[in-house]
C-alpha cells in the first residue's frame, strides 16, 4: 500500500505541475507569447512523461509484476 500512495502523490504532482503550468502560459499568453510557447512545450513534455509512466504500471498491474519504480523503493 506504500508504494501505491507514493505513485499517486507522483501522478497527482505532474497533473498538479500540468495544471500550474497552462495556468502561467493562459496568463503570459498576450503579454509574453515566447514564454507562453515554452511553457506548453514543458506541459506537452511532462504530460507525456506522465503517460508513459501510467501505460508502464498498468502494464506491470495485468502481469502481476511489481515495476522496476516500485522495486526501487523498498
Amino acid at each position: 500500500m506504500k508504494n501505491f500512495n507514493g505513485n499517486v502523490r507522483k501522478l497527482q504532482s505532474a497533473f498538479l505541475i500540468i495544471t500550474l503550468l497552462g495556468t502561467l502560459a493562459i496568463i503570459f499568453s498576450e503579454s509574453r507569447p515566447l514564454i507562453s510557447t515554452l511553457l506548453i512545450v514543458v506541459i506537452i513534455t511532462v504530460a507525456f512523461v506522465n503517460m508513459l509512466y501510467l501505460q508502464q504500471l498498468s502494464n506491470d498491474k495485468k502481469q502481476g509484476k511489481k515495476s522496476e519504480l516500485q522495486k526501487g523503493k523498498k
